[in-house]
């Protein structure tokens, strides 16, 4: 059995220097999961984690998910750190 963590963002504010996102790359405990993901229509980014092992009902496992953003200028920041907890 495993388990899958599904993950929303909101894309950022656009830069009037840097241009509008056009795909996202998704990193999980500070490792990169995925890139080249395509924001919805509304901008809007959804990512399913699948997978996961299933964690021992005593033992609690942490994931930690950061996004960023990329467009012709490149890769920016990685956004906040959210936690999921399973």
């Amino acid at each position: 059995m495993s388990v899958t963590v599904n993950l929303t963002w909101t894309a950022p504010i656009i830069s009037s220097t840097q241009g509008a996102p056009e795909t996202y790359n998704i990193y999980r405990d500070s490792t990169q999961i995925a890139s080249g993901i395509t924001p919805e229509s509304d901008g809007s980014l959804v990512f399913n984690d699948a997978g996961l092992p299933n964690p021992v009902a005593s033992s609690p496992v942490i994931y930690s998910y950061q996004v960023s953003a990329t467009n012709a200028a490149g890769e920016g920041a990685q956004s906040s750190t959210e936690s999921i907890s399973i």
